[in-house]
């Protein structure tokens, strides 16, 4: 098994359905002891990287100031 992507800092997005620190969605958490080593592996290194860009990206259109034309 691989180690958990967890924080301890479980936040639920409800925008997104997933935790804004581990970016799994509540399916993925409780399946998580469940999911063999291969597909936790294809989780950290995939998946979990794209969503991490994609809450970043969309935090930082947050806090973005419009110019002024």
């Amino acid at each position: 098994m691989t180690n958990s992507p967890c924080e301890h800092v479980c936040k639920i997005d409800t925008e997104i359905g997933r935790c804004s620190a581990c970016h799994r969605t509540l399916h993925e958490i409780s399946r998580w002891s469940s999911m063999s080593s291969q597909e936790q592996i294809a989780y950290m290194q995939t998946v979990i990287p794209k969503r991490r860009e994609e809450h970043e990206a969309k935090l930082l259109d947050k806090i973005r100031v419009p110019s002024i034309t």
